[in-house]
């Protein structure tokens, strides 16, 4: 692969990862496939929530759809407003039932700061809102429960986790910058 070939392939893969994070920040019920919850509430959120980021590892429950969160005795967290019934039964039914973003709602959107691997700072019309790039997973580069999981599942120590995740940061800062049309 020639190195245009490669930065031209990695900026289509942001555009895309960037265009499904911003549908999925517009309807998250549509692409959200847990839900978290603690052993020491009685609330489930999105895992992008303030407060599932801060479930500690050993209280951590994972569910798969709303409902399954509702019959072990779980409510919406107020914060993240978690959707309380799953569309389809629980299953994805595909991209005609998604809604279609309107062209002019979205007209012109600015890189802020890349905040990790995989998160990145936007603004949308004088307003900055966090976006997840889609089909990215990059490592943790500081502490979080997501982080301990991820050492404890590759059996790699938390410092090697960071590094990685260090790593992954400098990369989309190749790829885009503070100031950038995306």
């Amino acid at each position: 692969m020639t190195p245009l070939f490669k930065k031209t392939y990695s900026k289509i893969f942001l555009a895309l990862a960037l265009w499904l994070s911003l549908v999925t920040l517009l309807v998250p019920s549509a692409f959200t496939a847990e839900f978290w919850a603690s052993k020491q509430s009685n609330k489930y959120h999105y895992p992008e929530c303030q407060w599932a980021q801060k479930i500690k590892p050993t209280n951590l429950i994972i569910f798969a759809s709303p409902e399954e969160a509702q019959r072990s005795g779980y409510v919406p967290c107020k914060v993240c407003s978690p959707p309380i019934s799953s569309r389809a039964g629980g299953k994805r039914s595909g991209a005609d039932d998604l809604p279609q973003p309107q062209t002019n709602e979205i007209k012109e959107m600015y890189c802020v700061r890349v905040i990790d691997g995989d998160t990145i700072v936007v603004s949308i019309k004088g307003r900055q809102e966090t976006v997840r790039l889609i089909g990215i997973d990059a490592p943790e580069s500081q502490f979080s429960p997501k982080a301990k999981m991820e050492a404890e599942r590759t059996k790699q120590d938390l410092k090697s986790i960071y590094a990685q995740g260090e790593e992954a940061t400098r990369y989309v800062k190749t790829l885009v910058k503070k100031g950038d049309k995306v």
